[in-house]
């Protein structure tokens, strides 16, 4: 009788084994996450957007890189996009429960903000109660969202009347009649070498990286800029590629023009600084005046690209790899929506810190490259060569 009992009660230890290890697998096969904590989607979620949005406005800036009031603005745009709505089934049924449009923004400004080990996804996860998949998830939503609402309307070459209001406060204050911008070249370090070709990525300072070349005004509003050339190559050849180069007669008016350090060849539409010949230790006095002009109303493009990669500190190093198509149009796409967002915040106070190291990627402008002149037709060269000794003449007769 007692070996009976023995039996027994094995018996009822392997069956309540065997439905506790089913109870298990059944749970493991529908949940994504074994250990997920019931509140994770709906009360994290709230706790951090609370908690962000009874930060101070100098907090909130710090960690989302914008003023408080004009995260609310953003979201009250960006509410109404298709993606952040719930899905609705043929019967009129919401079966999704999808995060706020406030909460996958927090994310994604927190990621754009970030660098270095900060900008990981795990870490970036853990910090809003989230997984890493859902990071991507919302920073890729977001960038969607804000390149289709905003590009064509924020991120756009001026008209012809909004180019001569440009010129006119070029020429009130910098002397420089009939200018609509300025150009320049950065680069944007790469975490890690590309896949293909990657050695033509190593930049002269080290490091691998991408070539943009940016087009502002004089309130460092981005009109126009070109990326995706590897870091190797040089402003000048870049320039050459542009649409403003290549069709200018659809870009600018008749005397209409951008400023540009001496690394750019000087053309009928793109006045460059004088550079100084290998061997020759100082300009003529009236080539000086003119570059030292010049320099007063080029700092706004540094000071651009400067306030640029410190609002959007990702920009400092782009954490994706590039191994095609798809994986570089990811990284443009990136840059694409800070330059976006950049342009929508020219309005907000920031910290004058955010100017410090304002591009300390610009190539050297001294020396002349034998190289350079080879992307410029000769007669549009000396078109601008002209031009530019016409407004060396006039700055000259200005300081008598």
């Amino acid at each position: 009788m007692l070996g009976d009992d023995t039996s027994s009660n094995s018996d009822d230890e392997f069956i309540l084994g065997s439905t506790f290890f089913a109870f298990n697998l059944l749970h493991i096969t529908n949940n994504r996450y074994i250990d997920r904590a019931p509140t994770y989607n709906i009360r994290n979620n709230s706790i951090v957007l609370e908690s962000a949005l009874a930060m101070t406005d100098a907090n909130f800036l710090l960690h989302f890189r914008m003023q408080k009031d004009s995260f609310l603005n953003l979201v009250e745009e960006l509410k109404e996009y298709q993606e952040f709505l719930p899905k609705v089934d043929r019967f009129g049924r919401q079966h999704i429960r999808r995060t706020s449009v406030q909460h996958q923004l927090l994310v994604f400004l927190y990621v754009c903000g970030a660098d270095g080990s900060d900008a990981n996804y795990k870490k970036v996860a853990s910090r809003f109660s989230i997984s890493h998949g859902i990071v991507q998830i919302f920073v890729e939503r977001c960038t969607r969202a804000i390149i289709s609402l905003f590009q064509n309307d924020v991120l756009c070459w001026p008209d012809i009347n909004e180019r001569k209001i440009i010129g006119k406060r070029f020429q009130d204050k910098y002397n420089f009649p009939n200018c609509v911008g300025i150009v320049d070249g950065t680069v944007f370090p790469l975490a890690h070498k590309p896949a293909l070709c990657g050695e033509e990525y190593w930049y002269r300072k080290g490091g691998y990286s991408l070539h943009c070349l940016v087009i502002c005004d004089d309130e460092m509003r981005i009109l126009d800029y070109l990326v995706g050339y590897p870091g190797s190559v040089h402003d000048n050849r870049v320039w050459s590629k542009t649409d403003q180069c290549l069709r200018y007669h659809q870009y600018f008016s008749r005397l209409q023009y951008l400023l540009a350090d001496s690394a750019f060849t000087t053309s009928t539409h793109l006045i460059a600084a004088f550079k100084r010949l290998r061997g020759v230790m100082n300009l003529p006095a009236n080539c000086e005046l003119f570059n030292t002009y010049l320099a007063k109303a080029r700092i706004k493009v540094e000071h651009c690209i400067g306030l640029l990669k410190n609002r959007f500190r990702c920009l400092r190093e782009l954490r994706s790899i590039i191994s095609d198509e798809r994986s570089m149009k990811r990284i443009i796409d990136r840059i694409t929506v800070c330059f976006i967002l950049h342009n929508l915040l020219l309005g907000d106070d920031y910290p004058e810190n955010w100017f410090e190291g304002a591009d300390e990627d610009v190539q050297e402008e001294d020396l002349e490259y034998e190289y350079d002149e080879q992307f410029v037709p000769h007669d549009i060269e000396a078109e601008g060569r002209d031009r530019r000794e016409e407004m060396m003449n006039f700055i000259t007769q200005l300081n008598g």
